[in-house]
C-alpha cells in the first residue's frame, strides 16, 4: 500500500515538462524546416502525443 502522505506530496519537478515540451518543439521545428512537412508533422504528433 502507498503512503497517504505520499499520495498527497507536491511534485520535485513541477516544470520539468516544459522544458521537456520546448526541447521537443526545437526538434520539430529543425526536421520541418530541413525536410518539410510530410516528415514534420508526423514527428510532431509523435513527439507530443505522450504529453496529451
Amino acid at each position: 500500500m502507498c503512503d497517504p502522505e505520499t499520495l498527497h506530496r507536491s511534485p520535485r519537478h513541477p516544470h520539468a515538462w516544459a522544458w521537456l515540451l520546448l526541447a521537443s518543439r526545437a526538434a520539430v521545428a529543425a526536421a520541418w524546416w530541413g525536410f518539410g512537412w510530410w516528415i514534420g508533422m508526423p514527428l510532431l504528433l509523435a513527439s507530443h502525443a505522450p504529453i496529451w
